[in-house]
């Protein structure tokens, strides 16, 4: 039976309806193979920490952090916001931000904050010793092994612990920086992304200009 012009664009939407939605799923699928993972994955009691806000003593040992790692001086909110996202959006992380502020807070017999400068590097640096264990060419595999199978890896491998600190804390902040403050000390007005036609002219020429 032939099928009237309305009811051919009704199935037709329908059918299109159909398959973006399985498109949304698919790519979200993929996405959260990607970016999320069960908690359960990074340490023994990750199951019962879950996804969540940070608290606010772990938010400033974690800014210290930032702020420690990189060579200028940064706009913390910007890092602040991304740590705090992922604890609450992405399984797992909260879980491995709450074992990294553990270690460094357990370094010493004074609070991280509390530190001098020096004792503070020395502090951010020992969570990732176990790298210098690990060959240069499983550094590599690792690196880009899947989120999901890189998660399962036992933590009682030889330096797994320091390798998640390093691909999904250490190495996702200066990603951030490598973006923002390190462009603005090479140069740049500004950081990717940020429009400044519509403010520039409200400062002075720079000089030579």
């Amino acid at each position: 039976m032939a099928l009237s012009r309305r009811s051919f664009l009704v199935t037709g939407g329908l059918a299109a309806s159909l398959l973006g939605g399985g498109g949304l799923f698919l790519g979200f699928s993929r996405w959260r193979r990607k970016h999320g993972a069960p908690a359960a994955l990074f340490t023994p009691g990750a199951a019962t920490i879950g996804v969540g806000a940070l608290t606010a003593a772990q938010t400033a040992t974690l800014d210290l952090f930032c702020r420690t790692l990189l060579p200028v001086p940064i706009e913390i909110e910007r890092y602040r916001e991304f740590l705090s996202w992922r604890a609450l959006h992405l399984d797992g992380y909260r879980a491995l931000y709450t074992r990294f502020v553990q270690a460094l807070e357990q370094d010493g017999p004074r609070p991280f904050a509390e530190r001098d400068a020096e004792a503070q590097k020395a502090t951010i640096a020992r969570p990732f010793a176990a790298l210098s264990t690990i060959s240069q060419a499983r550094r590599t595999a690792v690196q880009r092994t899947p989120w999901d199978k890189h998660m399962a890896m036992a933590e009682t491998e030889p330096g797994a612990l320091a390798l998640k600190f390093q691909r999904f804390i250490r190495a996702e902040v200066f990603a951030i920086y490598s973006v923002t403050e390190q462009l603005v000390s090479l140069g740049y007005d500004a950081p990717l992304g940020v429009p400044r036609g519509l403010t520039d002219y409200l400062s002075a020429p720079k000089r030579g200009n």
